[in-house]
């Protein structure tokens, strides 16, 4: 259901993809919820989960930032 592709934004941690079999698996199971969907957005509000993905994404952007500093700075483990 998934494949692993090199990651060009870090080096030893692969991408894991969806390959046909899991794109399809992935279909039918926002299709099993899209009412439930339905119901999330129509309490919360549109705009408010567009927030909540636009703030979850920047905190992304700083943790992927952070790891990437991380595994270019020498550590102790690395000199030996």
């Amino acid at each position: 259901m998934v494949a692993f592709e090199d990651n060009p934004h870090h080096r030893r941690a692969k991408l894991v993809v969806l390959t046909r079999e899991g794109l399809a698996a992935v279909t039918s199971a926002e299709q099993a919820v899209a009412t439930l969907d339905r119901e999330i957005a129509d309490r919360i509000g549109r705009e408010r989960i567009k927030d909540a993905t636009r703030i979850l994404g920047e905190m992304n952007a700083i943790l992927t930032e952070w790891l990437d500093r991380t595994e270019a700075s020498p550590s102790p483990n690395n000199a030996l």
